[in-house]
């Protein structure tokens, strides 16, 4: 029984085998190079001429080897390992500082969304879902300062949506930082929901399939449509079921996924990007 292994970076060779009847033992050989690193021996003298002996050596075989890899991982060798090889562990990534728009977004949940939720829902967030909550802000696009807000208010509607009455929750975020008052008026014409589309969905998209490949599959599918399409009821879902159904998209992904998908970018549009009830 052969098998390279890696430990902190550095293959090694495992080597078991049956010297066979006439010298009833296993022996289990680790090799870096042609140097032998740890040796492991067992005797099977004693189950000579027992039923299914060759069961019970194969056994015997599969465990030694086993243990053997178990014992380099663990830790057991690295002292012998230390006399002739550069023993490397793998340096643990630390992740890289925030960037300035996500320090934005950092302090505005810090002073303001935080505060909000406890004083006025009685609402607070666990420590998981503060981790949510930054994962997503590390994923949120760069753009212009509301479209970001909204992408971050979203987010945290999201994950109180359970807890709170969404027309309380839309009346904080009116009193929360980069939320001008407009006039409400969704978009028309391909460049303005095209914006709005990739705002919603290129987090999760290029999540999956890279930005070469979430910028091709946008350009296609906005080259194939006409301005007139989002005077139609229901245009902006029909673009999120484009999406979900492409070819790239499908083979990556499962359909609890796009289901997931579907729905939270349904509500993220609807609810936070200006989205109205005749596009989506």
């Amino acid at each position: 029984m052969n098998e390279n292994v890696r430990y902190c970076g550095v293959k090694y060779h495992v080597q078991t085998e049956d010297k066979g009847i006439n010298n009833p033992s296993l022996v289990s050989i680790i090799f870096y190079g042609g140097t032998i690193i740890a040796v492991e021996r067992i005797c099977y003298k004693e189950i000579i001429g027992k039923e299914d002996i060759e069961k019970r050596i194969t056994e015997l075989l599969n465990g030694l080897h086993r243990k053997m890899i178990e014992a380099l991982k663990g830790g057991a060798y690295d002292e012998k390992i230390k006399a002739c090889v550069d023993l490397k562990k793998p340096a643990v990534k630390e992740a890289p500082p925030p960037s300035r728009e996500e320090r934005e977004l950092i302090g505005v949940v810090k002073n303001n969304v935080l505060p909000s939720l406890r004083e006025e829902l009685g609402i607070d967030l666990t420590r998981e879902e503060l981790v949510r909550l930054r994962r997503a802000i590390s994923k949120i696009p760069e753009g212009e300062v509301r479209d970001r807000m909204l992408c971050l208010y979203s987010e945290v509607y999201s994950i109180i949506r359970n807890r709170c009455d969404r027309d309380q929750f839309k009346a904080l975020v009116k009193k929360w930082p980069g939320v001008a008052k407009g006039s409400g008026e969704g978009p028309a014409g391909v460049k303005p929901v095209r914006s709005a589309v990739e705002k919603v969905t290129h987090g999760d998209i290029s999540e999956v399939i890279g930005d070469s490949l979430t910028s091709a599959l946008y350009e296609k599918l906005f080259n194939e449509i006409h301005d007139s399409f989002f005077q139609k009821k229901g245009s902006v879902e029909i673009v999120f079921e484009r999406l979900l159904n492409s070819g790239v998209i499908q083979k990556r992904t499962s359909p609890e996924w796009r289901n997931r998908m579907r729905n939270k970018w349904k509500m993220w549009y609807r609810e936070f990007l200006g989205g109205q009830d005749k596009n989506a």
